[in-house]
């Protein structure tokens, strides 16, 4: 687990009731929401990668908004992974002012929102484990107001702006542990209503997705239809990466509607699916 990736979590948009009402105050106990087809999207942090791989990615982030959108998801978290830390340790300042920042964007403000962070890293028994947090609204309103900032002293605090005061257990602070800011939000499991498989080879692996990795998946289906075979993140995203063949304008919003509404695919994008794939049609 390297701490330069990270992942965006994507919700279905008619579940916007269910979010309001999920998200909880600033206390220790905010829960949010129940889940969600979660789509992934690994972008490269300022200290990672070469400039040409960095600009590649931020590219690949518009698609997977793009894939998104015409699935009618929005994202409703981020994830990061970290290497594994000493106990007590939970977020880095920068992870804190980073969270408090999206959930900004995605409340419009200093307000409550669904929006959750999620960290991943190994145990003890070299076992991955999955933690998600929110900020709290006092944490969004003194990153909205410029009053945080990170600092190398110490990592798992936030250094207070000189024209700010900040109290901490009756005294004045320099830095604030960021613990003070998190609220723990339960993980559960959700199976995706729209993405139900993960069958496809992930993107940004040593070996590198290929069209017959494509021609694999397609024939070997097995009972499922080619929409049930399609409805898989990854693949999609591969397709999108073809935009000279697969364009974004028509054949990705086709493709969603067709996963979405489990209806067949139109026969000339399926002819220029197998035909890219090297299968006969």
């Amino acid at each position: 687990l390297g701490d330069e990736t990270g992942a965006k979590l994507f919700d279905d948009d008619d579940d916007d009731d269910d979010d309001e009402e999920d998200a909880e105050n600033d206390n220790a106990h905010n829960t949010t929401t129940n889940g969600g087809a979660a789509a992934a999207s690994s972008q490269a942090q300022q200290h990672s990668h070469s400039q040409r791989e960095r600009v590649a990615r931020v590219s690949e982030a518009a698609t997977v908004e793009a894939i998104a959108s015409a699935a009618g998801l929005r994202k409703v978290g981020f994830i990061f992974a970290h290497p594994p830390r000493e106990k007590g340790f939970v977020f880095s300042g920068s992870e804190a002012i980073r969270a408090a920042t999206q959930q900004l964007e995605a409340a419009g403000g200093v307000e409550k929102t669904p929006f959750v962070t999620v960290k991943v890293t190994v145990n003890a028994e070299n076992e991955s484990q999955f933690e998600a947090y929110q900020v709290s609204l006092q944490c969004m309103a003194m990153v909205a107001e410029g009053a945080l900032g990170a600092t190398d002293d110490d990592l798992a605090s936030c250094a207070v702006h000189p024209t700010f005061t900040a109290v901490v257990e009756g005294k004045a602070a320099q830095t604030v542990d960021t613990n003070f800011f998190l609220c723990n939000v339960p993980v559960t499991q959700r199976a995706s209503t729209v993405f139900k498989h993960a069958a496809f080879p992930k993107e940004h692996r040593i070996i590198p997705q290929t069209r017959d990795d494509l021609k694999r998946r397609i024939q070997g289906g097995g009972n499922q239809n080619l929409t049930d075979v399609l409805a898989d993140f990854s693949l999609v995203l591969f397709l999108a990466n073809f935009p000279q063949i697969f364009d974004h304008d028509s054949f990705l919003p086709a493709l969603a509607h067709a996963i979405t509404s489990n209806t067949p695919l139109d026969d000339g994008y399926r002819l220029i699916l197998f035909s890219f794939a090297g299968i006969d049609f």
